[in-house]
C-alpha cells in the first residue's frame, strides 16, 4: 500500500516582523525576499570585484614568471595553480548563493538544463513539460525556491535511487496556484516514516519543506519501497513585474 505524505512546514516565531506588517505569511515573504536580494548582491560582488582581483593576480604572476629563472618560475606556476583553485571555489560559492542561469536564461530553461545534466550523468531519460506561456513573471525568492527544490529532488534521486532510469518533471499554473512535480522510477522508500538525517531525504526533505514554507507553499511526497518517488510542491503565484 502506497503512502502519501503531505507536510506544511511549521515556521519559527517572527513576532517583530508580524507586528510590522500585520501578517505572518507576509512577514516571511518580506524576509525571504530580503534574503534573496542580499544573496544576489553578494554573488554579484564576488563575481565582479573578487573575479577582477583574481584576474589581476594571475596577470601579475604571469608577468613576474617571465622575469625569473626557471627554478623560481616553477614556484610561480604553483602559486598560479592555487589561484585557479581559489577561482573555482569562489565560482561554487556564487552558484550556491544564486542558482546559475536564472538571471540569464530564466526559470524554465535553467530547470531544463538541470534535468538535462542529470540525464547526461546518469544515462537516464527525462520527460520535461512546462507551460512557459502561462507562467507569469515570478518573484526572485519563488524562482530560487522552485529551483532548489527541484535540485534537491534530483540530488536525492542520484544519491538514494541510483537505479532510476526515468525522471518526469511537470510544471503548470492553474488560476493562482503553481504546481511543480518531480518523479522517478527508482527504489522508493517508506514516506510514512519520518525522515532521519543520513537516510533518504533526511536533511534534503527538511530543506525542501522549509523552502516551500518560506514562499507560502506546501510540499507533498508520495513513495513506497519499489515504486519510485514523487515530489510535488504547490505554491500560490505572486507575479512580479521586472
Amino acid at each position: 500500500m502506497s503512502t502519501l505524505w503531505r507536510h506544511r512546514a511549521s515556521t519559527l516565531p517572527v513576532a517583530r516582523w508580524t507586528s510590522a506588517v500585520g501578517d505572518r505569511d507576509a512577514a516571511w515573504t518580506l524576509l525571504e525576499q530580503a534574503r534573496q536580494e542580499e544573496r544576489l548582491r553578494l554573488a554579484r560582488d564576488l563575481h565582479d570585484q573578487t573575479g577582477q582581483q583574481i584576474a589581476c593576480i594571475k596577470l601579475g604572476l604571469h608577468i613576474l614568471k617571465q622575469d625569473l629563472a626557471p627554478a623560481d618560475a616553477g614556484k610561480i606556476g604553483a602559486l598560479t595553480d592555487l589561484v585557479d583553485e581559489l577561482a573555482q571555489d569562489i565560482g561554487r560559492t556564487i552558484a550556491d548563493l544564486r542558482p546559475p542561469g536564472l538571471d540569464t536564461f530564466g526559470l524554465i530553461p535553467t530547470l531544463q538544463m538541470l534535468f538535462d545534466d542529470w540525464a547526461g550523468q546518469s544515462g537516464g531519460t527525462v520527460e520535461f513539460t512546462a507551460d512557459a506561456s502561462r507562467l507569469p513573471s515570478l518573484p526572485t525568492d519563488l524562482e530560487v525556491a522552485l529551483f532548489r527544490i527541484a535540485q534537491e529532488a534530483l540530488t536525492n534521486t542520484m544519491k538514494h535511487a541510483a537505479d532510476a532510469t526515468f525522471v518526469r518533471f511537470h510544471l503548470h499554473v492553474h488560476k493562482s496556484e503553481l504546481t511543480m512535480t518531480i518523479s522517478d522510477d527508482g527504489a522508493g522508500f517508506d514516506a510514512g516514516t519520518p525522515p532521519r538525517p543520513g537516510t533518504r531525504g533526511g536533511w534534503g526533505i527538511r530543506g525542501m519543506q522549509e523552502r516551500a514554507a518560506r514562499v507560502g507553499g506546501e510540499l507533498l511526497i508520495h513513495s513506497t519501497p519499489g515504486t519510485g518517488t514523487l515530489v510535488r510542491v504547490q505554491v500560490p503565484v505572486r507575479s512580479s513585474a521586472r
